[in-house]
């Protein structure tokens, strides 16, 4: 008899990635943590192998479990947007959506134009924009679904959808010039990773300059190919071309950020047209949030680690004494106002 992969394990596998435990998914999937249980190992006698390992008082993805998030996101996900397609013809309205520009990719993009060719009556408004300015204008009643990162030393905003890290990305090709301040590639203010970078760099002593500042993420990758400095992305961000700066260059580690959604059910759109449009919106994020990325080669080698270092600095306020606990003022958007020790 051939093997097959059932959707409702699979969306139950999900749900045990997304909350952590088979306790939480069960709540969630409002199942009992036996029938979780039951559902994963017969999940793992089809695939040959353990998708979870006991991680403390959760659970974590094994290699196998990593590999089949992907496919299990998308297939929900088309699973989801066929059903929609046949079962829920009479949507129609206007749905305000707003996401970051890391999200604002090919699979996206396609996602809203199928849903278009299937819901003739359907209007959705895009806004692609930073972060912050998507949760501004989420907090104003200008969007009804919202898609972007939280300021990790803000208070929670919405659903927290995943988990993402914050790396170091340069060309392959790079150099550092010895003793000259670190040449970056932002976002322009206000900017969530802009300000978690500085302040990491300051904390750090390490003098910085803006090398490049661009307002569109396509921007910000080309000045980061061309070798015009270094920049910091998620390692969905990481191609051939663009890879993650050797841990060997003393930059400081950087924190995990969490992409929050966000829904107003009091917009000009019925709540169910709101809330379906923001299920398929969320599937297709975590789909590309789940991509296998391949490890690439550091940026730089371990001779040319040796004869560079990142340039410390003493960081000084106006009166001439050494600044402690930087805030974005002290950070400033010209570059570090270190003096080189």
């Amino acid at each position: 008899m051939a093997k097959h992969l059932e959707l409702d394990v699979l969306r139950t596998f999900e749900a045990v990635v997304r909350e952590g435990s088979f306790a939480r998914a069960a709540e969630r999937m409002c199942l009992t943590a036996p029938a979780i249980s039951l559902q994963m190992k017969r999940l793992d006698a089809v695939l040959g192998g353990d998708v979870f390992y006991k991680d403390g008082r959760g659970k974590s993805l094994t290699d196998k479990g990593q590999r089949l998030l992907e496919h299990a996101r998308r297939m929900l996900h088309l699973n989801d947007l066929a059903l929609s397609e046949f079962t829920q013809t009479n949507f129609r309205g206007r749905v305000r959506l707003g996401v970051a520009q890391d999200f604002a990719e090919g699979a996206l993009i396609m996602l809203l134009r199928e849903i278009q060719d299937a819901h003739r009556e359907v209007q959705i408004d895009l806004v692609v924009d930073l972060n912050r300015r998507i949760h501004a204008a989420f907090e104003r009643g200008e969007l009804d679904v919202a898609i972007a990162t939280s300021d990790p030393l803000g208070e929670p905003l919405g659903e927290s959808l995943l988990d993402t890290e914050l790396i170091w990305i340069a060309a392959r090709d790079f150099k550092l010039t010895p003793g000259a301040p670190l040449p970056l590639v932002l976002f322009p203010e206000p900017c969530i990773v802009r300000d978690i970078v500085l302040r990491a760099l300051v904390e750090h002593g390490i003098s910085w300059r803006p090398a490049c500042v661009s307002t569109s993420l396509e921007g910000l990758l080309s000045a980061t190919k061309a070798g015009l400095g270094i920049t910091v992305r998620s390692p969905q961000q990481l191609t051939r071309d663009l890879v993650k700066v050797s841990p060997g260059l003393g930059l400081p580690m950087l924190p995990d950020v969490s992409v929050a959604m966000r829904i107003n059910d009091n917009g000009p759109s019925s709540q169910a047209l709101t809330r379906h449009i923001a299920e398929l919106v969320r599937n297709v994020v975590l789909v590309e949030a789940a991509r296998v990325v391949r490890p690439l080669d550091d940026v730089v080698g371990h001779d040319a680690v040796e004869a560079f270092s990142v340039p410390k600095c003493a960081v000084k306020d106006d009166m001439g004494q050494p600044i402690g606990r930087p805030d974005r003022e002290r950070m400033g958007s010209r570059g570090g106002t270190a003096e080189l020790a």
